[in-house]
């Protein structure tokens, strides 16, 4: 009688096992299906989406308040950390603009200057 409860419980826990492992790869195939149906209509808005038109780039030559005030107008976010730099980060970043406005330039040495 001990073996055969034993055995009852080896059998009803490899069953266990089992449908739970077959349970999982279901799961995981369902998880799978919904990451590739999330990516590809990701892949879909991305392609969709554009670097809206004057959003690359600060209007040349403008002096220092003017490009403070574009960079606020424009660019809030990389204007807020802009502001916590020290006086001469800030100096630097000024001249690179003057070199090259493109603000993916302007991006980069601000975050690179906290």
């Amino acid at each position: 009688m001990f073996t055969r409860k034993i055995t009852r419980t080896v059998v009803t826990t490899a069953a266990f096992f089992i449908i739970g492992s077959v349970y999982a790869s279901q799961g995981e195939a369902e998880q799978f299906q919904q990451l590739a149906a999330l990516d590809s209509s990701t892949q879909a808005i991305h392609s969709e989406i554009s670097v809206p038109s004057g959003r690359s780039a600060l209007t040349p030559g403008l002096d220092r308040n003017a490009f403070e005030q574009e960079l606020s107008e424009r660019f809030l976010g990389t204007h807020l950390l802009y502001q916590k730099l020290s006086d001469e980060a800030r100096d630097a970043v000024f001249v690179l603009y003057q070199e090259d406005n493109r603000i993916d330039g302007i991006r980069r040495m601000v975050a690179y200057s906290l």
